[in-house]
């Protein structure tokens, strides 16, 4: 019975360490404006690059598949896939203009 109770323990644990549902779940619950794509997830999206202005809205973020750009004020966003950018010259995940279409 120990051992299962360590082992939840450090599921929890390295969960909550290892996952980006800590800082996604703080965000969705006080950052206005913010929002995780319908592609992705509260565990694996992670924003790169927020908002500088009002509104607490990601610019850029990417999950294990996608990489992600929001526009006009967190309405609207693009996706690239990341298998994609390994064949994209001067593919930068933070330019949307060196994404290759």
């Amino acid at each position: 019975m120990r051992a299962i109770s360590v082992f939840v323990v450090v599921a929890i644990v390295y969960f909550l360490i290892f996952t980006n549902v800590i800082g996604n779940g703080w965000m969705l619950l006080t950052g206005k404006g913010y929002t995780i794509p319908r592609e992705s997830s509260v565990f694996t999206f992670r924003a790169n690059e927020m908002n500088d202005g009002p509104g607490d809205y990601w610019i850029y973020g990417e999950d294990d598949r996608y990489y992600y750009f929001v526009a006009d004020g967190g309405d609207r966003y693009r996706m690239y896939p990341k298998e994609r950018a390994k064949t994209c010259p001067r593919f930068s995940a933070t330019a949307v203009d060196t994404w290759c279409y």
